[in-house]
């Protein structure tokens, strides 16, 4: 194998090594802005949900 294809496959590698990275961290992001989001739901959505069957109750819905 010459130097000339060494260094097109180093620089391939290295290429891909980037965008694999670069992916890994876009989806870590993604993933951290939907843990928060979904906390977000969780705390401000039992007090919702609780306001919710109150309401159903209330109605007498569920009896």
């Amino acid at each position: 194998m010459n130097t000339e294809n060494k260094s097109k496959i180093l620089s391939d590698a290295l290429r891909i090594r980037k965008q694999l990275i670069g992916t890994y961290r876009r989806t870590r992001n993604i993933k951290e802005k939907r843990l928060k989001e979904i906390k977000l739901i969780n705390e401000g959505g039992t007090g919702f949900l609780l306001t919710l069957s109150w309401l159903f109750v209330q109605q007498g819905a569920w009896t």
